[in-house]
């Protein structure tokens, strides 16, 4: 049928005829004509129950058209029933009889008949229909309606203006000067020196519209990154099913594991960092680099960039405002995207660890942990990780505080003094050796992990 030629398209169609799924709707006429030469190259092509419903086939003259294809044209007497408006009620829940309604639709159900199977979609339809009938059957029983339909809620013309203001946001995907401009004051912490400014933390206060529309851009930008796994695998902070349980459990059957080893008992150790204002330290053009070598859909890059640039703060003591002054640096605390920008940026600081060290992430937390058979090579593994690690936070301006940073050391004996001790350093700094400490809000790890190991 149809062209003298052959090719892979017509094969695919004449196996679609074969097999039952199409039909062809034939007149024995020829639909191509062009210098003396017919031939039937179209085809209406149709398959059940639609088939049965074509009818009046015909083919006309070609009406001077140059391609030399005839029309072709044919009935299908279906019509669309118009679908009558369904009713908009109202139903008054807080009058609602529950106990009668639980009745009525119990008394309905036990109509259906359990012993018939659903065997088809057919019977699935019906179940469906059944189930709803019921339901609609007990709500007009139990359920009044209200007297008055859904009234539209009156805003204030204050109200108005500020959706009227995010829309304009949302649409341009650019901050509004308010959300740029936040207040700061100092919050004293307890037992330290007053005279210090390291004593001071640094509380920001923010709009909370820019927040409200800092969570919705938060949803799409998170779902980007998981599906597309840009986030760290074991990065388990402000993450859908992760918490800190994820590190701890991995920690703790690593240290079981390796104290165990089928071949000799092995010398494990964890090193957990501090990073000296982890967030308020984040480079803006370091993370903006980042935003644009992930290639997120543009509107998020955009609107990300905005949310760091031109940001300006002032500082509140004692009832005294200082001046305004811009922040290069820094994602604001107490923002919804904060923490995931945070985790964009530090999202590769784990790419150089030697294969022989684990590590193990909640925001700006950061543990990595190894083993090895004597103190010697253990103590020489840590330091290749903790340099490894240290020369990625100078590339992207993070600094270590060595003095907070602690390291555990797991062993069979955990009260045995060896002659030579664990030793690392950063930036010259040897690392203090703990045993008694918190990873990731858990007091005495370093107590309950070595009572794990050693059993």
């Amino acid at each position: 049928m149809g062209s003298r030629k052959t090719n892979a398209r017509g094969r695919q169609l004449q196996e679609l005829f074969k097999e039952g799924f199409i039909e062809c709707v034939n007149d024995d006429s020829t639909t191509f004509e062009k210098n003396d030469y017919e031939e039937k190259l179209d085809w209406i092509l149709a398959s059940q129950p639609l088939l049965s419903f074509i009818s009046n086939v015909e083919t006309h003259p070609t009406r001077g058209t140059q391609s030399g294809h005839k029309p072709l044209t044919f009935d299908i007497p279906i019509g669309v029933e118009p679908k009558p408006p369904s009713p908009r009620l109202s139903l008054n829940f807080k009058a609602a009889n529950w106990p009668k309604f639980r009745s009525k639709l119990n008394e309905q159900l036990m109509l259906w008949n359990n012993n018939r199977l659903i065997n088809s979609a057919l019977d699935i339809q019906e179940y469906a229909s059944f189930i709803t009938n019921s339901i609609t059957s007990a709500t007009q029983e139990a359920i009044p309606t209200s007297k008055q339909l859904n009234a539209n809620i009156k805003l204030s013309e204050a109200t108005k203006h500020l959706i009227q203001l995010k829309h304009k946001t949302y649409r341009k995907w650019k901050k509004t000067g308010e959300d740029s401009e936040k207040q700061q004051y100092y919050k004293y912490k307890t037992n330290k020196d007053k005279q210090h400014p390291s004593s001071y933390r640094p509380i920001s206060l923010l709009s909370c519209l820019g927040k409200l529309l800092e969570k919705i851009i938060k949803q799409p930008l998170m779902v980007i990154l998981e599906r597309r796994n840009i986030m760290p695998e074991h990065q388990a902070g402000f993450r859908p099913r992760k918490s800190t349980l994820n590190n701890i459990i991995r920690l703790t059957k690593y240290a079981q594991q390796h104290m165990h080893s089928s071949s000799r008992r092995r010398h494990a150790a964890v090193i957990l960092f501090d990073i000296k204002a982890a967030f308020d330290s984040v480079w803006h053009d370091g993370l903006i680099y980042k935003l644009n070598e992930l290639r997120l859909p543009q509107y998020l890059t955009n609107y990300l960039i905005s949310f760091l640039q031109n940001r300006t703060a002032a500082i509140e003591i004692e009832n005294i405002l200082s001046r305004p002054f811009n922040l290069n640096s820094g994602t604001p605390q107490g923002s919804p995207l904060s923490p995931l920008l945070y985790t964009i940026y530090t999202a590769d600081s784990m790419n150089g660890a030697p294969e022989h060290t684990e590590h193990g992430l909640f925001a700006d937390d950061t543990a990595l942990w190894t083993s090895s058979n004597t103190i010697a090579s253990l103590t020489s593994r840590l330091q290749q990780s903790i340099d490894e690690f240290q020369s990625w936070c100078n590339s992207w301006k993070l600094k270590l505080q060595p003095s907070k940073t602690e390291l555990v050391h797991f062993t069979v004996h955990p009260r045995k003094k060896f002659k030579n001790p664990i030793s690392v350093k950063i930036d010259d700094t040897i690392v203090k050796t703990s045993n008694s400490t918190r990873y990731l809000g858990t007091p005495s790890a370093a107590h309950i992990l070595n009572t794990l190991a050693s059993r």
